[in-house]
């Protein structure tokens, strides 16, 4: 009885790793920064914690031009893992939520500062302001509850995107995982 090792699949590229890593770190980070805001009261502190976030999220919102363009230009990557063709069918809508999240979110994290009449820089250039006026001011609770609950969304996201990596690695043994490291 011959036992074989699964065929080793071709890894992403370079800069969709440092894209992919970089995109994690800065979700994580700025979903931290957000959750540990409320340790601290009003105030210098925990303004600076909300500009991290906020200096973070245009970051994800940067990050994602290139990646959503390597994305459309590469494909999805390289072959499919395998597995049934539902599990490739959550894996595509997975990842589709995330795109859409990439851009959502920091669009709305924006538009929430800015239909309350507060200015965002980013690294400290002012970003232009469409809502510069109270008209927009019934506008802004809607938004900051969209951009929350999708944010609480990203979190359950996470996790599956994680327990399907831990799926992967752990029960199935196949070589998705190494296909992203470097």
């Amino acid at each position: 009885m011959t036992i074989t090792a699964p065929i080793p699949r071709a890894g992403y590229s370079v800069p969709r790793k440092w894209l992919h890593w970089g995109m994690a770190a800065l979700f994580v980070t700025l979903l931290i920064a957000v959750e540990i805001k409320d340790w601290f009261p009003k105030g210098h502190l925990r303004a600076l914690v909300m500009l991290v976030h906020t200096q973070l999220g245009i970051g994800v919102l940067l990050l994602a031009i290139p990646r959503i363009a390597l994305r459309v230009r590469a494909g999805h990557g390289p072959d499919a893992t395998g597995g049934p063709a539902w599990q490739e069918r959550l894996a595509a809508i997975a990842h589709g939520l995330f795109y859409v999240v990439m851009v959502a979110m920091p669009v709305l994290g924006i538009l929430t500062i800015q239909t309350r009449e507060h200015d965002v820089r980013f690294l400290g250039m002012l970003l232009p302001n469409y809502f510069d006026d109270d008209s927009w001011l019934p506008y802004a609770l809607p938004i900051r509850t969209a951009h929350e609950y999708i944010g609480d969304a990203v979190i359950g996201l996470i996790a599956i995107h994680w327990g399907a990596v831990f799926w992967h690695q752990r029960i199935r043994r196949d070589d998705v995982l190494a296909r992203m490291r470097f």
